[in-house]
């Protein structure tokens, strides 16, 4: 039993006690085991992944009125098992990292003002699945790297003005989206690597003041497209650095910008 505990020097405890957080991603029937955790007096995380996620198992996650932490990685998520957890005023943060579920689950879910932080990436959402997201409006931390979203799901995120990071690498994103990416008034890291975003979609992002990390590894941004940006950004910002040069082509890997 305790090999299923991350409890943070609660492994062990009883019903009534303290756990920090649940991990099971092996277990065979992972919903009998979080009925038992819920009557424990602190959850706080829980890992059910990867596995398949139906509404019987998210509605017995959802019992664990304390969690916070929710991770589903690589997981099956079928159809209702979001909508299950909706209404979790305590969870925090979401991980569905390479996990499956049709762009309506997300709709259901209708992500609450709680939530923090949501990582899609690496799994088969869409820009679809993004619409469902402008009720979202505590969401500081957005993963959507190596997944289908093009400009149009970006622009779906415009109403997200809580946005601090947001990772878009491998995406088909382009410059287009910087017009909607300039709009967050909060947006503190973005990772554009390995995007077709440019010094053209960078120099859109000088109004974003808030912007101090851009990743660009692999993105169509050279060493002086990024000089230029560094350079017309000094009203706002005291110091930058350009590091990590990539060895064949002299582009930059990180753009940092220290706030005055």
């Amino acid at each position: 039993m305790k090999s299923l505990l991350q409890a943070g020097g609660h492994a062990g405890q009883g019903a009534g006690g303290e756990i920090g957080g649940i991990d099971l991603g092996q277990v065979q029937t992972p919903e009998s085991w979080v009925n038992r955790f819920a009557a424990c007096g602190t959850v706080r995380s829980a890992s059910v992944g990867p596995a398949r996620v139906d509404a019987q198992l998210a509605g017995a996650v959802a019992r664990i009125t304390t969690l916070q932490v929710l991770s589903a990685r690589g997981s099956r998520v079928e159809a209702g098992a979001l909508a299950s957890l909706r209404g979790h005023s305590q969870l925090a943060s979401l991980d569905l990292y390479q996990a499956s579920f049709e762009d309506s689950e997300l709709g259901g879910f209708k992500p609450q003002d709680g939530l923090a932080s949501l990582d899609l990436s690496d799994s088969n959402v869409t820009d679809a699945a993004l619409t469902q997201l402008c009720d979202a409006h505590k969401l500081t931390d957005l993963g959507l790297s190596q997944t289908d979203v093009t400009d149009a799901g970006v622009s779906a995120l415009r109403e997200l003005s809580s946005i601090q990071i947001l990772g878009l690498a491998s995406t088909a994103v382009t410059d287009e989206c910087a017009q909607v990416l300039k709009q967050l008034p909060n947006l503190q890291n973005l990772d554009m690597s390995d995007t077709q975003f440019s010094g053209k979609g960078l120099r859109e992002l000088l109004g974003c003041a808030s912007l101090d990390r851009i990743s660009l590894s692999g993105a169509k941004v050279s060493a002086e497209d990024a000089a230029e940006f560094v350079r017309l950004h000094t009203a706002k910002h005291r110091a930058a650095d350009v590091r990590g040069r990539r060895d064949d082509d002299g582009f930059p890997v990180v753009v940092e910008l220290a706030a005055r």
